[in-house]
């Protein structure tokens, strides 16, 4: 009686470890498949944007050709304050669409300053509007032409699209 017990005890624990393995093996190829799957929607990391700034561009979204519609809508009011308005938010857009690439710093130059002079065409008229955009914010009362402002935004759109945010 008491072999029988053992041996029944014994068959139990093999039962066991054959179930707690099987477990294991199920629980492993669940986390493999999980993990292909969320692998996706990871964040892209640039260890030294530097060294790829050649290679950064935007990615294009509906939501930036969005924006900028709403930029050209508000300068088509054809007012000073419109025209303040569209510079600034036009700087906006170009500042967070560098943030979207993954360039990294604390303000818009320094973004700005990580994709080098030599490989973008359209970079100085960026500075140059990035420039006036400061000025309008820094000083309250002053106004931008009509001919200004139709430069300026050239200028962000012609940014814009070199990255490959706008077509």
């Amino acid at each position: 009686m008491e072999e029988s017990i053992i041996s029944f005890s014994s068959g139990i624990l093999e039962v066991t470890r054959l179930v707690v393995i099987v477990l294991d093996v199920v629980f492993f190829l669940f986390f493999i498949y999980a993990l292909f799957k969320v692998i996706p929607y990871r964040p892209k990391f640039v260890r030294n944007p530097e060294k790829y700034a050649s290679t950064i561009t935007a990615r294009k979204d509906s939501l930036i050709l969005k924006e900028w519609g709403k930029i050209l809508l508000l300068f088509k009011k054809g007012t000073p304050e419109a025209f303040r308005l569209s510079v600034i938010a036009a700087d906006s857009l170009v500042d967070q669409v560098l943030k979207n690439m993954g360039l990294v710093g604390e303000h818009f130059a320094d973004r700005l300053s990580r994709l080098g002079g030599e490989e973008m065409r359209n970079i100085d008229g960026v500075w140059e509007a990035h420039r006036l955009r400061n000025d309008l914010v820094h000083t309250p009362h002053l106004g931008i032409s009509l001919d200004d402002t139709k430069k300026t935004l050239r200028d962000y759109y012609n940014f814009l699209k070199e990255l490959g945010a706008l077509d």
